[in-house]
């Protein structure tokens, strides 16, 4: 179970009737004009018919497009007073895959540009104090495990936590890796880290990843150091906003994608991977 950090402190009717002729068919005289009469009438019901029908359709369309729309905006465009896009929650899944061979060095620059509803943050990935873990985290990005995974757990001025597949803190990928972190380390504002369960090794971890928003000195050195955020913090400030007391998030914060990028020696940006 990947649970993470623990923070010690009046109506009208509608009608509409067929037009009737006002000259019956056996009153009519046998004769062009009358059947050139019947063919306009024919006509004009068509036309009210069809009149109604684009009245009604346009009544429906315009409260879809304030309520559950069908017309001019659709959930995948609202945006929320919290500034983060509409989405539905993904169906959980269960991570089956193995652990991937150890392709990092520890003196890799390495970036990873997280993508939610919420908006994008960068992490600066930790090769040289986490190599294990962040070889790991690189194959599940690559992979496209992260992509529609949620953040599930929202505590307002501590964490963000997300990457479970059940979304519930208690799955992975599969396979488990370890990376202890120093005995001494701080968990400062934007320190991101992997989560694990109290009975598990201090640096073990999966697939579940935190972000530290405030209360970092409370957090015991017991949790793999994935990196650090380096751009975005306003992004991260806005999930967290969304936090309750349940520490769930008010609406579904989800992961659309991870990108990985690798910076030469200097900083520089040397190449784009995924």
């Amino acid at each position: 179970m990947s649970r993470g950090p623990w923070k010690h402190q009046g109506k009208l009717p509608l009608r509409l009737e067929g037009v009737s002729s006002a000259v019956s068919r056996s009153q009519a005289p046998n004769s062009k004009f009358a059947t050139l009469g019947d063919g306009i009438l024919t006509l004009m019901r068509v036309w009210v018919a069809g009149l109604f029908v684009a009245v009604v359709l346009g009544v429906f369309g315009v409260v879809g497009a304030h309520g559950h729309s069908i017309s001019a905006k659709s959930k995948a465009e609202a945006v929320s007073s919290e500034g983060c896009r509409k989405v539905r929650a993904n169906h959980p899944r269960v991570g089956h895959l193995s652990r991937p061979p150890q392709t990092v060095s520890h003196r890799a620059h390495l970036a990873a540009v997280v993508q939610t509803n919420c908006g994008r943050f960068r992490i600066k990935l930790d090769a040289r104090r986490s190599p294990v873990v962040v070889n790991s985290f690189i194959y599940l990005a690559r992979s496209g495990f992260y992509d529609g995974l949620q953040f599930n757990r929202v505590v307002p001025h501590f964490v963000i936590q997300g990457g479970d597949p059940l979304g519930n803190g208690m799955s992975g990928p599969g396979y488990r890796v370890i990376d202890p972190p120093p005995t001494d380390f701080r968990y400062r504002v934007g320190t991101v880290a992997m989560s694990k369960s109290s009975s598990e090794a201090r640096g073990q971890a999966g697939s579940t990843f935190f972000v530290v928003t405030g209360g970092g000195a409370s957090i015991a050195p017991e949790y793999a150091v994935l990196g650090r955020v380096r751009a975005g913090m306003a992004t991260v400030k806005r999930i967290s906003s969304l936090g309750t007391v349940r520490e769930q998030p008010r609406q579904v914060v989800r992961i659309d994608w991870i990108a990985i990028h690798r910076y030469g020696g200097a900083g520089k940006k040397a190449a784009r991977c995924r």
